[in-house]
């Protein structure tokens, strides 16, 4: 007889679950970082700072296992930050040196995560630009070296997004003002280098254009006479204008900045100039459009001293007459825009040039069929289904045709139907 022996009892092993961040990936190639390693609640990810610089920057894990909404602490990776702050600028290539280490450090787009250190570096640069614009030793092409490598900072510092993201409405007006004013001051130091020999220098990057140039005859105005000037596109950083605009308006133009002076506030012309911009999106049924500029005084845009030119104005272009010269943009209004009823406006249209497209070759077959009933009418043999395949058919491939035009050709022909300067239709 034989006996089973009850298999030994076991003891169930008892997992406690501890939450880690980023155990999944999910913040890997967040603000540059190629890996955050896991920590459990609490705790902070530690790495190695970015551009080559020492220490270590730390992110905490939340409770809710989460890295902190804040965004990693960068503190220990801003040394060079300190340093430049220290940086005794006593000539033009030191300036350069600043100008160029700061671009090299900002060249990623998460090297600065926090308003406060923008604004540092943009304080570094507005020190470095007293100095140059002051210091009467400096050469056209050491200057032009210069201004290159200022608004190539600039580019680099509109695209910290993190350190946008992580400012106040504010904030940002002040900055983006900042940049601005900097950027009229190294472009009017370049301008004061211009001679008659030289027509125009340009400088360009992403962001900026910048077109320095010597004016033959002296441009009067209220307060001096001049015969250097500089002009300059800037993009991307509308955006950060916008503390105090309403919900509804929009800046829908790069800013034009032009200038025969290095002064923040309004220098009225004895003559009015015209300035073209170019809308970022064709205007829709019910926007409207005012010509304003940046006043650096109240930090707000103003439309004092402009006014549009409706005449001249159309859905793409904004045509502004001014009496003075400052940083122009439009401001487009879409409170009264139209946008659920545009395709019902669009449809419309459609059906109204396939009438009228229709209209014309039933006269055509009305004419043929006259024709063929007076002048042959004992040698013809009438068909009445090819008057109808040649009265609808060409219409409706004109038709196609012009749809097709439509998205081909920045809506063309909506234009024709819905510009006001072709109300007759």
């Amino acid at each position: 007889m034989t006996s089973t022996l009850p298999p030994p009892s076991t003891t169930p092993e008892i997992t406690i679950s501890v939450p880690l961040c980023n155990i999944d990936g999910r913040y890997d190639g967040q603000y540059g970082i190629e890996h955050w390693p896991p920590v459990p609640i609490g705790r902070r990810s530690r790495v190695k700072c970015p551009h080559e610089d020492s220490g270590h920057a730390y992110w905490k894990c939340m409770q809710n296992g989460l890295f902190s909404s804040h965004g990693p602490n960068w503190t220990h990776c801003d040394y060079w930050l300190e340093e430049l702050d220290k940086t005794d600028i006593d000539s033009v290539d030191t300036a350069i040196d600043v100008i160029e280490t700061i671009t090299k450090k900002t060249y990623n787009n998460n090297t600065i995560v926090e308003s406060e250190k923008l604004s540092k570096v943009l304080d570094i640069v507005s020190k470095v630009q007293s100095f140059v614009e002051n210091a009467n030793d400096s050469s056209l092409v050491v200057v032009k070296n210069y201004t290159h490598g200022v608004i190539n900072t600039f580019s680099h510092i509109l695209d910290q997004k993190y350190a946008w993201i992580n400012s106040t409405s504010k904030e940002k007006t002040n900055l983006a003002s900042k940049i601005l004013l900097t950027t009229q001051s190294s472009s009017y130091t370049l301008s004061l280098q211009q001679n008659r020999s030289t027509k125009s220098v340009e400088i360009s990057t992403h962001d900026f254009y910048i077109n320095s140039f010597y004016i033959n005859k002296f441009l009067n105005t209220s307060t001096e006479r001049t015969n250097t000037a500089f002009g300059a596109i800037i993009r991307n950083i509308d955006g950060y204008l916008m503390a105090n605009i309403k919900d509804n308006f929009e800046i829908n133009s790069d800013i034009l900045s032009f200038s025969l002076n290095n002064k923040s506030e309004i220098i009225e012309l004895n003559n009015e100039v015209i300035i073209t911009l170019r809308h970022k999106q064709r205007l829709e049924l019910g926007d409207k459009v005012d010509c304003v500029f940046w006043d650096f005084q109240t930090s707000t845009w103003s439309s004092f001293g402009c006014v549009r030119d409706d005449t001249e104005s159309h859905l793409w272009h904004t045509v502004c007459k001014c009496k003075h010269l400052t940083n122009f943009a439009a401001l487009m209004d879409v409170n009264g825009r139209e946008s659920k009823t545009l395709w019902l406006c669009q449809m419309s249209s459609a059906l109204l040039l396939y009438s009228l497209l229709g209209s014309f070759f039933w006269m055509l077959m009305e004419g043929y069929y006259l024709y063929k009933s007076l002048i042959l009418c004992f040698n013809s043999e009438f068909k009445a289904r090819y008057l109808y395949l040649m009265g609808y058919g060409p219409p409706v491939l004109i038709l196609i045709v012009s749809i097709i035009t439509v998205f081909i050709k920045e809506n063309i022909l909506w234009e024709i139907f819905f510009d006001e300067r072709y109300h007759y239709l």
